[in-house]
């Protein structure tokens, strides 16, 4: 039987979640699923009410006054629905202050909430009514905060000044340090870089990433990879607390070793169960020719070699971080392991460089990415484009390889319409989530391309995104 008026509205005004209370959580928990279960209740109620209204005739002065006073328990209803949405926001605005501890050195950082309290309302407002999943709404929420908070232009953003310590600067600085802990504190939540203690990050010195990241997988692949989620090895089999442990904050040594047994493949398990760390390319090349390489090696079907591509611009600043400043950091061509140390010269000098980059932790991606397999690739037309992938010596090796096609590839080549053609076909076939010119234009600067001009190539105009952008316009 579904409750009435009266006790919905006794619900709700009982039912404060402005800021937590001292008593359990268990408490408001109970008052909530009441809550949710009765609202459920009436909400059935109201559609059968709002049917019999349509279909009923008016001709009975009973019927009339019955739906006043219904008019006017809905009113009631409505009020109180405003005040808990009200509430809800209140108390995920506390909750995510009083996540981020701001400390008694931070002077400033309160005048700053209180400046920005409409936009972060506006922001846990969205998040709350438009988040399909509750479970994630609060990360998201603060995951958006902390981006307009660190970048120029967005909506919680101090003008960055440059100058003196204790100034705009330097609370800019606590500003943003607030929502890394904020979303540092997030159940569910991403494990970011977090070198701004060390460095401006206005200054240029940390590279932002390209707009694309790959990474190829199979159900056998280190750590979790799926259509939704990129996990470590260490958020899947250790404790939560663990892989929410930023690499440039731990002692260096420990680091240094969590490098060492991530990277080295000849150590097969890359770091085991402690290893926080996912690798990503920013080169296409180098992923599909790991896929196929994989594919030769272990007998995967091309069905079930995935390469995953995320967009870059959809994540906060630090989500992903470029191994080469990461070794630099570390000081890692200065270590004790000659393994690592070599890895780090070939790095450095642009020998077998993958463009590779770390997340570290849970990564979640949903609607920021596209899945695609190698046997799309394939029957979307990549061997057409490109024979060479074919070749079945060249599947028995991988950074080797793909610095043989780098090399037989840099010189200038000449683009026929057909190779454009197909390279629209892949990218349409295969990341149609993306922007298809985009994935298109990487496919084609796999070759250093001239334009075609009356069957002949001009040298001067080598492969470039803008180049090609411009040939694409004009063909």
């Amino acid at each position: 039987m579904a409750p009435s008026f009266e006790v919905v509205l006794d619900m709700m005004q009982t039912l404060s979640v402005a800021a937590p209370g001292p008593g359990p959580t268990t408490k408001l928990d109970d008052a909530t699923e009441k809550l949710i279960e009765a609202a459920q209740d009436v909400i059935a109620e109201a559609r059968k009410v709002q049917k019999a209204i349509r279909s009923a005739k008016a001709n009975s002065t009973h019927r009339v006054s019955s739906i006043i006073a219904l008019r006017k328990e809905a009113s009631a209803l409505s009020t109180n629905i405003t005040k808990v949405r009200d509430s809800s926001e209140e108390y995920a605005m506390s909750q995510i202050i009083s996540s981020a501890k701001p400390s008694s050195a931070e002077m400033g950082v309160g005048s700053i909430l209180s400046r920005f309290s409409p936009q972060i309302k506006n922001f846990i407002r969205f998040g709350l009514d438009r988040s399909p999943n509750p479970d994630n709404a609060v990360w998201k929420i603060v995951e958006e905060c902390y981006k307009h908070a660190l970048n120029d232009g967005g909506c919680l953003c101090i003008e960055p000044v440059r100058s003196g310590n204790t100034g705009p600067k330097s609370l800019n600085f606590k500003w943003i340090a607030f929502w890394r802990r904020a979303l540092h504190s997030c159940h569910g939540g991403p494990t970011i870089f977090w070198p701004l203690s060390m460095f401006d990050p206005y200054d240029g010195k940390v590279s932002r990433p390209p707009r694309y990241l790959f990474r190829f997988f199979d159900s056998q692949s280190f750590g979790r990879t799926d259509d939704t989620v990129v996990a470590s090895m260490a958020s899947i089999h250790k404790q939560a607390a663990v892989s929410r442990i930023d690499l440039l904050n731990v002692d260096k040594a420990m680091a240094t070793q969590m490098l060492h047994s991530h990277i080295d493949l000849a150590m097969g398990s890359f770091g085991g169960h402690a290893d926080n760390l996912m690798s990503w390319s920013s080169s296409l090349l180098f992923a599909i020719q790991g896929a196929i390489y994989r594919c030769d090696r272990t007998g995967r079907d091309p069905r079930d070699m995935k390469i995953l591509v995320v967009d870059t611009h959809l994540f906060p600043m630090g989500q992903f971080f470029r191994d080469l400043w990461v070794f630099k950091r570390l000081k890692c061509a200065q270590s004790d392991h000659p393994r690592l140390r070599q890895l780090v010269e070939w790095r450095v000098s642009n020998v077998w460089d993958s463009g590779g980059w770390f997340s570290q932790g849970t990564l979640n991606h949903q609607g920021r990415s596209c899945t695609t397999s190698l046997q799309q690739l394939i029957d979307a037309g990549l061997y057409y484009l490109y024979p060479e992938f074919e070749e079945s010596d060249g599947a028995t090796l991988w950074t080797k390889r793909t610095d043989e096609l780098r090399g037989a590839w840099s010189f200038p080549h000449p683009t026929y319409h057909e190779e454009v053609d197909f390279a629209f076909d892949i990218a349409s076939a295969c990341f149609g989530e993306f922007s298809y010119t985009d994935l298109a234009l990487l496919l084609l600067c796999f070759k250093n391309r001239g334009r075609m001009t009356e069957g002949w190539f001009t040298l001067p105009l080598l492969c470039s995104w803008e180049t090609l952008t411009m040939f694409l316009r004009n063909s």
